[in-house]
């Protein structure tokens, strides 16, 4: 593990020190991608070649796919999209950049500038319940759609997506998410049409369920992934 800003993780040899503790081969991978992968699988994205699903939790990333292939980047960080800068010059970001999508995005940042500007301590949950009665709540929340509408306009020019997954825990928020992204994403492109952008269909099992597909391909049983379908989770026969 290179870095996880939001762990305080730098050049972890999480797989060796993982390896030594169990008894059973281990193969690790990037959270985001396997949620992407699980999404391929059996969610939204079922049956789609080129995707673009962008997880917002505590932290932002995004899984890319193109042609069918996942797409990892010379150095393994493709997809770290929470670290583009937005707001050139903007707020500072745990990475040292300013401007991050993540400053103003991420279940953190939403709770964070919100906090800063009313001295509570209310979560990104929290910020969104309050949406029809605090004027504060809804401008830290503008920010926050208005930043991931801007960021999608960027990556749909450079990846030209089929569909847009949208993941991670501050997607419990519904409409009040999607309805300005998707706003926001179509004004941001003025000479093409906005790729569709949908809510995640697995939910916070995405990740899960695309790491028992990493460990199935590694497990050599990967063949058995082809028979997943929506809605159907099936386990190989004989391996428990």
């Amino acid at each position: 593990m290179r870095y996880a800003s939001n762990l305080g993780w730098r050049d972890l040899p999480l797989r060796a020190g993982l390896q030594e503790r169990v008894a059973v081969p281990v193969t690790t991978g990037h959270d985001v991608r396997a949620a992407g992968l699980a999404e391929q699988l059996l969610g939204a994205a079922t049956g789609v070649a080129d995707v673009l699903l962008l997880t917002i939790g505590t932290g932002i990333a995004s899984a890319l796919v193109s042609g069918g292939r996942a797409l990892t980047g010379g150095t393994g960080a493709a997809g770290e999209v929470g670290h583009a800068p937005v707001r050139p010059g903007g707020e500072l970001c745990p990475c040292g950049q300013r401007g991050c999508l993540e400053v103003y995005a991420s279940g953190a940042g939403v709770a964070r500038r919100y906090g800063a500007r009313t001295g509570t301590a209310f979560s990104a949950a929290e910020v969104v319940g309050r949406l029809g009665s605090d004027a504060v709540a809804r401008e830290v929340w503008a920010d926050a759609t208005s930043a991931l509408a801007d960021a999608l306009v960027t990556a749909t020019l450079l990846l030209d997506p089929s569909v847009v997954v949208l993941g991670g825990g501050l997607t419990a928020a519904g409409a009040d998410l999607l309805d300005p992204v998707r706003a926001g994403l179509a004004a941001g492109l003025t000479w093409r049409p906005p790729p569709p952008v949908h809510l995640t269909g697995l939910g916070p099992l995405a990740g899960c369920l695309g790491a028992a597909a990493l460990a199935m391909t590694h497990a050599g049983l990967g063949d058995h992934l082809a028979g997943w379908a929506r809605g159907r989770r099936p386990v190989p026969t004989g391996t428990g």
